[in-house]
């Protein structure tokens, strides 16, 4: 059976089904780029079968039965292998399958045709900080995911070029447009461009492609949210792009603490706003950090000292009642929150915790990213931030680093 499968369809296809592995209610989208490249796939199976057959032959002049063994040549229904049976032979073991808990890895559903009889390859773009980091030998297109993705599906996906902060994402975005210098797959796109993409007609129309191909279990997932996953990437009703979506709870802060500090300064876990001042101001003037005298952080901030994705001051201003820098219900209509009364309480308690040297005096001039390094080198002792936010490098750094979490202070 000779299929022609061209590269719109399948990226068409790839894209619906593989990109679940960059999927924050928030702006940004993936989105695949138009091309038109035609690559032949060819798919035979088949098994040769012995069988036993009857014929009648005359033996001096007697007719008489024989069997006789022949081979033959047939079309077999084969079941095609399950995700779990391609990779059984791979290096890498995800997840923790031999964990005595039993943890298990779900594995994407196998489509028909995959793993491709020839290979394709796609070029993307690829957002990092200086956070990420491979074990040796690894990198963006050589790694664990890359290599299940390979085995999966005979797909090779190949960075064309990476990104950091808001900014470079503008410049690197904007250039690609004017150049028509564009991947295949681009990877978490500024809302502005994004629509400036629709409206050059770059971006492919991956409505029919989502319906069609589209994990069932995806879709049912996505179904139960009704139009809300697909607020950042439905132009006129059609759909340009793969919203990134997470986990409602995936950004809820809740505090973590150094309880080796804690244990040194003789406090216990703060559980009131109040004594999560004193064990601050405990932390900072103990100078328990690793860094020159004089430099240990009590509570971790940055430039986005309202709320941010590690490091978050929100958990703060919302004990006030209002997070300032969004627009938040006042009767029928929106007040914005920097103008209520309510955030210059929270603001004067900020203000007297900067000036007790409970935050690093130049907060404001770091990003998130940079601001996260205050942890990672072990000089700082609490920060807000989400589940997944103890930093391994505080311990790499320093081993007798013991991060544990609580709950947001009252």
């Amino acid at each position: 059976m000779n299929e022609k499968l061209s590269r719109r369809r399948f990226l068409r296809g790839i894209g619906a089904l593989a990109a679940g592995s960059a999927l924050a209610a928030c702006a940004p989208q993936t989105v695949i780029v138009k091309e038109t490249v035609e690559v032949e796939k060819e798919v035979v199976v088949t098994q040769e079968v012995e069988k036993v057959v009857k014929e009648t032959v005359i033996v001096a002049g007697t007719p008489q039965v024989v069997e006789k063994t022949v081979k033959e040549t047939v079309v077999v229904e084969v079941a095609p292998p399950s995700a779990e049976e391609l990779l059984q032979n791979l290096p890498d073991k995800l997840g923790s399958p031999d964990h005595a808990r039993g943890w298990k890895t779900i594995l994407p559903e196998m489509p028909a045709g995959y793993p491709l009889a020839e290979p394709v390859v796609i070029n993307c773009t690829r957002r990092l900080d200086q956070q990420s980091r491979f074990c040796e030998g690894d990198d963006f297109d050589n790694n664990p995911w890359s290599r299940m993705i390979k085995e999966l599906f005979n797909v090779d996906y190949r960075t064309a070029w990476t990104w950091s902060t808001g900014d470079e994402a503008n410049q690197k975005y904007n250039l690609a447009m004017a150049s028509g210098d564009m991947p295949d797959f681009l990877e978490t796109v500024p809302e502005t461009i994004f629509v400036k993409m629709v409206e050059a007609d770059l971006l492919e129309d991956i409505t029919d492609a989502y319906d069609a191909y589209a994990s069932p279990r995806w879709k049912a997932i996505w179904r139960e949210y009704g139009d809300l996953p697909w607020t950042w990437s439905r132009v006129d009703g059609r759909l340009f792009g793969l919203s990134r979506v997470e986990d409602l709870a995936h950004n809820d802060c809740i505090l973590w603490y150094r309880e080796d500090w804690l244990e040194k300064v003789g406090m216990s876990v703060p559980t009131t706003i109040d004594e999560l001042h004193d064990v601050a101001l405990a932390f900072k003037e103990a100078d328990l950090g690793l860094g020159a005298a004089g430099t240990t952080i009590g509570l971790l901030a940055s430039e986005s000292y309202s709320n941010t994705w590690y490091g978050s001051l929100d958990s703060i201003w919302g004990g006030f009642g209002y997070i300032p820098f969004h627009w938040q219900p006042e009767g029928d209509d929106l007040m914005y929150g920097a103008i209520r009364p309510e955030v210059k309480e929270a603001l004067t308690l900020l203000n007297q915790w900067y000036n007790e040297g409970i935050f690093r005096k130049d907060f404001y001039t770091l990003t998130t990213s940079q601001a996260l390094s205050d942890v990672s080198s072990a000089s700082c002792g609490l920060h807000f931030t989400p589940s997944w936010g103890a930093n391994r490098d505080t311990v790499v750094n320093d081993p007798e680093c013991v991060w544990k979490f609580a709950d947001i202070p009252t």
